[in-house]
């Protein structure tokens, strides 16, 4: 939906339009209470004006934002479906690539450090989905794997300790 569109529709009062991406969500909701303060005499129209520009601006950059987010997602779900043949018989720039990119330490010989994740509890995601929150025995740096799948990460970000095979409870 375009900018113009959601202001007149939040201009108007009418409940948001469904299937919006975040950024847009926020642009509705906030020109909707701005429209709202001002009507209701809240704002005066020199500083709805204001906050109006301000609004604008903060959902151009989070839109932006949004945007490249989803890229990087994309991206990383690339490399997820090839990281056990990376892992297994990729060369030593493609490794280190995989764990850049991953977000893992430099691997310098290893660390030796071996670890599993522990799930400590999990949140209901809207009524949909469990997302387990799990910790890392060694260290003890807490995962919220919004992916569900804790068995992608072979290292704990935070110490580096490789994790052995399979969450325990």
């Amino acid at each position: 939906m375009k900018l113009d569109a959601l202001e007149r529709a939040a201009a108007k009062n009418v409940p948001m339009p469904d299937g919006l991406e975040m950024p847009e969500q926020y642009l509705f909701l906030s020109m909707r209470g701005l429209y709202l303060a001002y009507r209701t005499g809240g704002v005066a129209k020199e500083q709805a004006k204001r906050e109006k520009t301000a609004i604008i601006e903060i959902y151009e950059c989070f839109a932006l934002q949004y945007k490249i987010m989803q890229q990087h997602m994309r991206m990383l779900r690339t490399v997820q479906k090839y990281s056990d043949r990376i892992k297994d018989s990729g060369c030593d720039v493609c490794k280190g690539l995989y764990r850049a990119l991953c977000g893992l330490p430099e691997d310098n010989g290893g660390c030796g450090m071996k670890a599993s994740w522990t799930e400590q509890t999990s949140v209901t995601h809207i009524g949909r989905t469990n997302i387990p929150i799990s910790k890392c025995s060694h260290c003890g740096f807490t995962l919220c794997d919004i992916l569900n799948r804790t068995d992608l990460y072979n290292y704990c970000p935070n110490c580096g300790a490789r994790m052995e095979e399979g969450t325990q409870q």
